[in-house]
C-alpha cells in the first residue's frame, strides 16, 4: 500500500500555489476563439509572461482530448511545472471527462515522480460537483493495482 494522499481545496491564485506541478484543461477553441489559451488559463499565461500563448501558436497547446503539455519553472509562476491537459470541445465535456483527465494527469506526473501536484479548475466549473469529480480521478489515476 503506498502512502495516503491528501487533498485540500486553496483559494489563492492559482501562480502563487507553490507545488511539484500545477495541472489544468484546456478546450479546443472554436473557430472564433483564437487558441486554447482562455480564461483562468489567460489569466496564468499573464502571469507567466506570456509562455502558454507562444505555445499555443506554434501548435503544441491545442486542446486535443487528453494532450499534455508540460512547461517547467515559468516565470511568474510559483509551481515547478504547468501541466495542461487537452479537454476536447468545451460542449462535449462533463464531469466524467473532468475525472478521467484528473486520472490521466496523476499518471502522467507519478511517470515523472512528482509526489505534490495542484488542480486548477476552469471558471464556471468551481462546483461540489467538479471538485468530487477531480478528487476521484486523482484517487482513480494514484490507484496502483499491482501492489
Amino acid at each position: 500500500m503506498g502512502p495516503s494522499m491528501q487533498i485540500s481545496l486553496d483559494s489563492r491564485p492559482s501562480a502563487k500555489v507553490e507545488a511539484e506541478a500545477l495541472v489544468s484543461y484546456v478546450f479546443e477553441p472554436e473557430k472564433d476563439q483564437g487558441t486554447a489559451v482562455q480564461g483562468v488559463i489567460a489569466d496564468l499565461d499573464r502571469a507567466g509572461g506570456g509562455t502558454l500563448s507562444k505555445l499555443a501558436a506554434a501548435g503544441e497547446l491545442t486542446g486535443k482530448m487528453l494532450e499534455f503539455t508540460l512547461v517547467h519553472f515559468a516565470p511568474g509562476i510559483a509551481a515547478q511545472r504547468v501541466v495542461l491537459v487537452g479537454a476536447g470541445k468545451r460542449d462535449k465535456f462533463d464531469t466524467a471527462e473532468l475525472r478521467r483527465l484528473a486520472a490521466a494527469a496523476v499518471r502522467y506526473l507519478k511517470a515523472r515522480s512528482v509526489k505534490r501536484l495542484a488542480f486548477l479548475a476552469r471558471e464556471g466549473e468551481r462546483t461540489p460537483e467538479t471538485a468530487q469529480a477531480v478528487t476521484e480521478g486523482l484517487l482513480l489515476g494514484n490507484f496502483d493495482g499491482d501492489k
